[in-house]
């Protein structure tokens, strides 16, 4: 009986080990896979020189039309190009039938996940609506629409009000003056193209939405950073004639939206300090922690139980050596890895850019420990 009962014990535990192997293996490629294609979406999501060179200026910084003729040429519904200075925001923006043909095409009308820049349907391609709409994707390393997030930081945005719009008209700068979280439902935000001066200002901040910022060199009054009361005026010596709103998703929440907004104006006297935009640098999320990549290092860790209880018990001390040392290399990579990239004092998101490489991590632990026990069950 209790040799049946061994027998079929050491079928299970062959079972197991075998299981676990694939699993780690199935899990070691989706890694893998997941960080090429990670890394190659979000750098195709950056503008690549091939496109930056179309970019409609001239070498003196002035509105270059061959330069605009020649993105027509490549689409033509391409309808200016947006910069915000010192930031990964330097894209051409093009205008679909509607809203959602843009969401996963790139400027030359083929799928991607990254999409497009595009201004939203119902406004003037020429952008003489009072308010204008673009939107963006928003990706955790900066490309696309990822840095309007980190508006959010005060700081952030002191240094980055200035940017500019180039249509075929020619070439206006832009003053953000306000960050706001809300949702994709806002009405007085979304599929709107005219504006009722302060009233419209008071819609911009009123509750449910979120005020999150506005730089202290234009003080408000009534209202301080992160307030969201509706009595706000807005800053001093902006008419808000018209404006220019950049609107992205935001990981708190599926259906939450960042959006900023910037007075569009006229002449070098608007184009506040010379900056330039960023070479897209690829940067880790930032202001959130992952919860998948938490439950992964632990897990990691877990792989080492059965080397501890091996040498707490005394059994197979240097059989165990070669396989404990990779197993504790690999958890302190693991755990390196997490407490570097993550900080827990930030809201959680299920996951980030790193969550690849937390799940590769794991799956060598695991590849370890059931190759390690494997070699000594034949040895045994």
């Amino acid at each position: 009986m209790f040799r049946v009962l061994n027998s079929a014990a050491r079928i299970g535990n062959v079972v197991l080990r075998s299981a676990a192997i694939v699993l780690a293996l199935v899990m070691m490629f989706f890694a893998g896979y997941a960080v090429l294609d990670s890394f190659y979406l979000e750098q195709m999501a950056f503008s690549s020189w091939d496109l930056i060179q179309y970019r409609p200026v001239d070498e003196s910084g002035h509105l270059s039309p061959e330069a605009f003729d020649e993105l027509l040429k490549i689409n033509p519904d391409v309808v200016g190009w947006i910069t915000i200075y010192d930031t990964n925001i330097d894209y051409p923006i093009v205008q679909g039938p509607d809203d959602l043909y843009y969401v996963n095409r790139d400027i030359y009308g083929d799928s991607t996940l990254s999409g497009s820049v595009y201004l939203q349907s119902v406004n003037s391609p020429d952008f003489s609506d009072q308010f204008n709409l673009l939107y963006g994707h928003h990706f955790d390393n900066g490309a696309m629409f990822g840095d309007v997030v980190n508006f959010k930081d005060p700081d952030y945005f002191e240094e980055h009000q200035y940017g500019e719009l180039i249509t075929r008209d020619g070439i206006y700068y832009l003053k953000f003056f306000v960050c706001i979280e809300t949702d994709a439902y806002d009405s007085n935000i979304y599929g709107v193209t005219q504006l009722d001066g302060q009233a419209q200002a008071d819609e911009f901040t009123a509750s449910p939405r979120k005020l999150v910022f506005y730089p202290s060199s234009n003080p408000v009054k009534g209202a301080a950073a992160g307030s969201d009361q509706a009595d706000v005026v807005l800053p001093d010596g902006m008419d808000h004639d018209q404006l220019l709103a950049l609107s992205t998703c935001d990981d708190a929440e599926s259906d939450g939206r960042t959006v900023i907004i910037a007075d569009v104006g006229e002449g070098e006297a608007s184009r506040g300090a010379a900056a330039t935009p960023s070479t897209g640098e690829i940067r880790p999320g930032e202001g959130r922690w992952a919860v998948l990549n938490l439950i992964t290092m632990i897990l990691t860790l877990c792989c080492l139980v059965p080397f501890v209880i091996r040498f707490v018990s005394g059994k197979e001390r240097k059989r165990a050596l070669v396989g404990t040392l990779l197993t504790l290399i690999v958890c302190t990579a693991s755990v390196l890895l997490f407490f570097l990239t993550e900080n827990m004092r930030y809201p959680a998101t299920l996951r980030d850019f790193w969550t690849p490489f937390m799940i590769f991590i794991f799956a060598s632990a695991l590849l370890i420990t059931s190759l390690t026990d494997r070699r000594k069950e034949k040895e045994a």
